[in-house]
């Protein structure tokens, strides 16, 4: 499996942080990290590569439009099925953005990891990676600053005392793509 530019800094970020593996369980992080529309998935990146966690509701779409990571369903519980994993990779230490878990999702990864997987921060992991922007992401940034402006102007002559929002939503609905 090649890993993604942005899964290969991540897996750099592994190593340099002494982890054996992380988990991504935020949804606007998965996303970052594998360029698909995370539902209900939790990614766990060892130094070989990625595990996409979800459940069956999803797993069809996902087979076909996510490439580059060992698909993983899970039936009855992710936290038993991300720590198989873990096992199965050979994980010892694996990183978790804390701020990103509830503290229920930590106890039951913890009751789930058996001791033998130790859980450390890695909070800000995928951050770092998000703050740095490559010529894709700057192309992206400056069509939707374009794109504002076009909507910002077409609205702006409405834009008057007593005016309700959701006739300016109304407005706009038709121009975003």
């Amino acid at each position: 499996m090649t890993p993604t530019p942005r899964i290969g800094k991540l897996i750099s970020a592994i190593s340099l942080l002494d982890l054996d593996a992380v988990l991504i369980n935020h949804e606007m992080d998965v996303r970052y990290l594998t360029g698909y529309p995370a539902h209900d998935a939790w990614l766990l990146v060892t130094r070989r590569g990625g595990f996409y966690i979800t459940d069956g509701r999803y797993i069809e779409e996902v087979k076909k439009g996510l490439r580059g990571f060992a698909l993983i369903q899970f039936k009855d519980s992710i936290f038993r099925k991300v720590m198989a994993c873990c096992a199965k990779a050979g994980v010892c230490r694996l990183g978790v953005d804390e701020r990103r878990l509830t503290v229920e999702q930590y106890k039951r990864l913890k009751a789930f990891s058996n001791k033998k997987i130790s859980l450390v921060p890695a909070n800000g992991c995928v951050d770092a990676l998000r703050a740095l922007k490559g010529p894709d992401e700057l192309k992206l940034i400056r069509q939707a600053i374009k794109l504002n402006l076009k909507a910002y102007r077409l609205i702006k002559p409405r834009l008057k005392p007593g005016v309700r929002e959701i006739d300016i939503l109304h407005h706009l609905e038709g121009f975003y793509p």
